[in-house]
């Protein structure tokens, strides 16, 4: 058996990938979207509660360890069986497990998301020094030996090759892109869906990242254009009712399920695929039939060098394959 720990949709993909190459694959996850998902499609699933690894007291910690160890004991974990880790940065829990099923069969390493790089800033950083004591708690209470990784711009706690070669956990082979696996996948999973000329990849109204009155005009003008667009909300979002006013906005879309991830949908969108940075435009952009458009220079950023960041990582995962319209008329030029 191959269980995968997914604690966002891109490892899910991943998952997907592995059980289009015939192989059997149990999905470890919390989020209640990924486990819908997983129900609809018939995937095997441990879920299990979700224990937010602030982790600032001893409490939290031993909760997250008891959890985590009912898991273990969940999965029966084998000799001839496979575990997959899909992140270096802020997954406490998968490293967990990582760390004691590597005493019982196989793990694998195998980075789906952004490779942050590892953290060399500021000591006096405060969320670094709030940091030490989550850092101390994990290797009191789990033994987790972690390293800070530069999450934008602020450190946050990972794992490094010494932590994969302590615990004799090998990187997955053969060694390709995460972009080329999810392709792959998702050319052999075709929804029985109805088709859309545009769909957009909606992040919420994201008011500590981006102002949001330009966010909100921005998208008000792009929905004045004569394209109809379909919308894929973030996963999460379409139950909470604290978004409820910006979603307003997209009364004229039709709403496509958000539990599904929204790279599976591309294959039944004609023409445009529009968000502001989702890392799903990287795979739009591989897609002949398609043109990725990301919107970020149509808002007004808290954070420019943030702003700076989210392009640099668009183009360099998508071979600078995205487009960047700097006003509507831009946009509307490649949207035709």
């Amino acid at each position: 058996m191959n269980y995968v720990f997914c604690g966002s949709y891109r490892p899910l993909l991943f998952a997907i990938y592995l059980k289009n190459s015939g192989e059997d694959v149990t999905i470890l996850a919390y989020n209640n979207e990924i486990i819908q998902f997983c129900k609809s499609e018939k995937i095997k699933l441990i879920h299990f509660e979700k224990i937010r690894a602030t982790v600032t007291t001893l409490d939290e910690v031993f909760r997250l360890k008891e959890t985590l160890d009912g898991v273990i004991t969940k999965m029966n974990f084998k000799k001839k069986d496979k575990f997959f880790i899909t992140a270096n940065v802020s997954s406490y829990d998968s490293y967990y497990l990582a760390q004691e099923l590597a005493k019982r069969g196989q793990v694998y390493y195998k980075n789906t998301d952004v490779t942050f790089k590892i953290y060399k800033a500021n000591r006096f950083n405060p969320i670094f020094i709030r940091g030490m004591a989550v850092k101390s708690l994990l290797k009191i209470v789990m033994d987790l030996d972690l390293i800070y990784r530069d999450k934008r711009e602020d450190p946050a706690l990972g794992i490094d090759d010494l932590f994969l070669n302590r615990n004799n956990i090998k990187l997955y082979l053969p060694n390709r892109k995460s972009e080329e696996l999810i392709i792959e996948a998702l050319k052999k999973n075709k929804l029985n869906y109805k088709t859309f000329d545009n769909i957009i990849i909606d992040q919420g109204p994201m008011p500590e990242i981006i102002k949001f009155e330009t966010i909100k005009k921005m998208y008000k003008d792009l929905l004045k254009l004569p394209n109809k667009f379909a919308l894929k909300k973030h996963p999460g979002q379409s139950k909470d009712p604290t978004y409820s006013f910006f979603y307003e906005i997209f009364d004229g879309c039709e709403e496509i399920p958000s539990y599904i991830p929204a790279e599976l949908f591309f294959s039944n969108v004609k023409k445009n695929v529009v968000s502001i940075f989702s890392i799903a435009l990287t795979i739009a952009a591989q897609l002949k039939h398609l043109k990725a458009i990301s919107l970020l220079d149509m808002v007004s950023w808290h954070n420019k060098s943030f702003q700076k960041e989210c392009r640099e990582l668009l183009i360099e995962t998508s071979n600078d394959k995205i487009l960047f319209p700097k006003n509507l008329k831009e946009l509307k030029e490649m949207l035709s």
